[in-house]
C-alpha cells in the first residue's frame, strides 16, 4: 500500500463524485450516479462541527441580530447570526496506515471535500501520515475536485504531523485528524483545537471526537 490499483480507484471516486455534481445541477442526475453521489458525500456537517471555533475567533462586531440565525427560528428562539463567516488555514491530518483500507480512504477524501466546500477555508493543509509524514498538500475551495496522491501504508504515530507544524511555524484555526484512532499519540495538546475524525470509538488523550459513522460529537 499504496498501489497503482488503490490510487487508480481513488481518482476514478473522485472523477464520478465530480461528475454527479455536474449532472446534479443540470438536472440530469440518474440513479445510478445518485447513488454514487450518496455514498460519496461527506458524513459529517463541517460548518456546524466547526462552528464553536469560528465563532471563538470572531469579535462581537462581527454579528448582527437583522436578519437573525435562520436554524432557530421555528422554535421562535432568535439568534444573532455571524455576519461575514470566515475560516483561516486548517490542518487535515489523513492517516494512511496499513490499517486503513480504500473505503477508509474514500471517506475521509470526501470529508476534507466537504471541509473545503463548508467551510471554505483560507487553505486547508492536507498531512498525508503513518509513522511519518509522506506528503503535505495545500488546497483551497478553487482546487474542487480534488486529484490526491495517496501514499503511506507503515504503522501509525499520530505525533509527525504536530511536529511537522511546529517545525515549520505553522499554527492552524484547527487541526483535524481523519483516522482509526490506532496509533501513537502525543503526550501534551497543541496550543491550537483538534478534532480526532474517527471510525472507532478509541478516545485521544485530548481534542473533541467525531464519529463518522454515527455523525457523534463528544
Amino acid at each position: 500500500f499504496p498501489s497503482h490499483d488503490i490510487q487508480a480507484e481513488v481518482e476514478l471516486q473522485q472523477a464520478v463524485r465530480a461528475a454527479a455534481q455536474v449532472a446534479k445541477q443540470a438536472g440530469k442526475l440518474s440513479g445510478a450516479l445518485a447513488r454514487a453521489l450518496e455514498f460519496l458525500e461527506p458524513k459529517i456537517n463541517w460548518k456546524e462541527a466547526l462552528r464553536e471555533f469560528l465563532t471563538a475567533k470572531l469579535c462581537r462586531d462581527d454579528f448582527r441580530w437583522y436578519p437573525c440565525d435562520m436554524q432557530y427560528l421555528h422554535m421562535d428562539i432568535r439568534v444573532p447570526a455571524l455576519a461575514g463567516e470566515s475560516f483561516g488555514p486548517v490542518a487535515v491530518c489523513i492517516d494512511t496506515s496499513g490499517s486503513i483500507g480504500l473505503k477508509e480512504l474514500s471517506e475521509f477524501l470526501a470529508e476534507v471535500t466537504g471541509i473545503l466546500e463548508d467551510c471554505r477555508p483560507e487553505q486547508a493543509l492536507v498531512v498525508y501520515c503513518d509513522t511519518e509524514v509522506n506528503r503535505v498538500d495545500a488546497y483551497t475551495v478553487d482546487d474542487l475536485p480534488l486529484k490526491p496522491k495517496v501514499c503511506g501504508g507503515g504503522g501509525t504515530s499520530f505525533k509527525p504531523p504536530f511536529e511537522y507544524l511546529e517545525k515549520n511555524g505553522i499554527e492552524p484555526e484547527c487541526l483535524i485528524y481523519l483516522t482509526d484512532m490506532y496509533g501513537d499519540f502525543p503526550k501534551h495538546a497543541p496550543s491550537y483545537p483538534v478534532i480526532w475524525a474517527r471510525t472507532t470509538k478509541v478516545n485521544a488523550p485530548f481534542g473533541t471526537h467525531i464519529d463518522l459513522n454515527f455523525n457523534y460529537l463528544s
